[in-house]
């Protein structure tokens, strides 16, 4: 005959089931909203000459602000970082892959290569079902040291 498990050993369970349950979640949260900080080698200002894009957009020469925090700004052509951004999205960088969240004319996430040499960061789509974030963010921006922060 068997005997039932003892009281504590099911608690102890339940303590081990709901920590895991803890850290899982804990991960999935900092994943989702860009908890983790970006290298300081992407931080600051950055610009590209960019072609016309399909939402309307001008050719033009862009700029973008990568924060810390991984929060994107975009400047349209003609304004620079530290003016009122055309809008934000998340980025995000996880060994030689780069994800650039949802934007307001891209309702899915964009993967890319990316390769830094001197002040040149070089992008190329991996995975981006979005021809606008695509035209924008693939190819050679140039770090602008005077506003990079």
């Amino acid at each position: 005959m068997t005997r039932p498990p003892r009281r504590g050993s099911r608690r102890f369970l339940g303590f081990c089931v709901a920590g895991a349950a803890f850290v899982f979640a804990a991960h999935a949260f900092a994943a989702a909203t860009g908890a983790h900080a970006l290298p300081s080698k992407f931080v600051g200002c950055w610009s590209r000459r960019a072609p016309a894009l399909p939402v309307g957009t001008a050719a033009g020469v862009w700029s973008i602000a990568i924060k810390k925090s991984g929060t994107l700004v975009a400047f349209t052509p003609g304004t620079t970082c530290g003016a009122n951004g055309d809008f934000t999205g998340a980025f995000s960088v996880n060994a030689k892959r780069l994800t650039i969240g949802r934007l307001p004319v891209c309702p899915t996430r964009g993967t890319y290569s990316w390769k830094l040499s001197g002040r040149s960061l070089t992008l190329h789509a991996l995975a981006d079902t979005c021809p606008a974030r695509v035209g924008l963010f693939s190819g050679v921006w140039k770090k602008n040291l005077r506003i990079a922060r």
